[in-house]
């Protein structure tokens, strides 16, 4: 669990800190519509833990 609510923010805070393929557009793109799946997965835990 750590692993899924930490992967997407600590990848941020990764590319931000080593500058790793901070220049390139497409790859902020693509990194930012990985959110939404993460986002869905938080927020599906977060309800299945609130109906049990």
């Amino acid at each position: 669990m750590l692993g899924a609510l930490g992967g997407w923010l600590g990848g941020l805070f990764g590319t931000m800190v080593f500058r790793h393929k901070t220049a390139k557009w497409t790859f902020k793109f693509k990194y930012a519509l990985a959110l939404i799946p993460f986002a869905a997965e938080v927020w599906a835990w977060f309800h299945w833990r609130a109906n049990f």
